[in-house]
């Protein structure tokens, strides 16, 4: 299968992030560019609506200033509001940049080189291959790399890894079934993940490194599918579609890494080998 591109303008840049209040405010106008629609709010609390897409998922966000602690929050939601997910943190300081890449069905934003916590939150709605378009008829992904306010501990998340394993602080709907979890053990099958097609340890356990170059020495690329469990963490982690404009490349890369291939440019998310696993590294498109 192809990577799927989402189409219209792809957005990457940066903005202050001083205050909770600037956090909300400039995710906001740096998602209206990518073509998401403002429902409601005001300065330091919107509501806003990914576009939708041609399978029919569409998700909500809310970006706002909780009015206390240390960061700025981002929710995201089904479109009816009957589904709200769990708060994601990105940390407010002065002279703070941070940088959105966004296209109109879903968004990251970090700060450059780093992968501290409250520093990264992605998610949105996915491509579905057309066998699964009319078995799945809701379904959004998100997650974080921080649990609370203050948590100063780096969580799982596509900014070290190809999944939100374990300590990853992350929400999910399928068809109605929302679950959110943090602060679990790793280990458990339903958590979020990106499909990756080899071993994942380190070059030196044996086996680790069996399909992920060509015989030209080229790393392995592949659309960037998402998978998690239906109702918990405990459910076998199934594919629920792919992430737009994303390619797993079977690689380790320096966060922040700008590549070009299949006619686009593209942006490595992942600091890949910084999290215990090596060899995947997630990579979207960029103008």
């Amino acid at each position: 299968m192809a990577f799927q591109y989402a189409g219209g303008t792809n957005v990457n840049t940066t903005f202050a992030a001083d205050t909770r209040t600037l956090i909300a405010d400039n995710i906001r106008t740096h998602l209206l560019t990518a073509g998401w629609t403002s429902i409601s709010g005001a300065s330091g609390d919107w509501i806003l609506q990914s576009a939708l897409t041609p399978q029919n998922l569409q998700c909500r966000v809310r970006l706002y200033d909780s009015g206390g602690g240390n960061c700025g929050r981002v929710q995201f939601r089904n479109v009816g509001a009957t589904l709200l997910g769990i708060d994601l943190f990105l940390l407010a300081s002065a002279g703070y940049v941070y940088r959105i890449i966004a296209n109109k069905y879903q968004f990251f934003v970090l700060r450059a080189g780093s992968t501290a916590a409250r520093e990264f939150v992605c998610g949105g709605v996915p491509y579905l291959e057309p066998f699964l378009d009319t078995v799945i008829t809701e379904c959004i992904w998100s997650h974080g790399n921080a649990h609370t306010d203050a948590d100063t501990t780096t969580r799982r998340s596509f900014r070290t890894q190809c999944n939100a394993r374990g300590g990853g602080a992350r929400w999910q709907v399928v068809n109605g079934n929302a679950w959110s979890a943090s602060d679990l053990p790793s280990g458990n099958k339903g958590d979020q993940r990106l499909l990756v097609y080899f071993r994942t340890q380190a070059l030196a356990t044996q086996g680790a490194e069996v399909g992920r170059l060509w015989s030209t020495l080229e790393a392995y690329k592949v659309p960037a599918r998402i998978n998690w469990g239906l109702t918990s963490i405990l459910d076998e982690a199934k594919c629920r579609g792919q992430l737009w404009d994303g390619a797993v490349i079977m690689k380790d890369y320096p966060a922040d890494t700008v590549d070009a291939f299949d006619a686009h440019n593209w942006f490595c998310i992942t600091a890949s080998g910084t999290g215990g696993q090596a060899f995947a590294s997630l990579f979207v498109v960029i103008p």
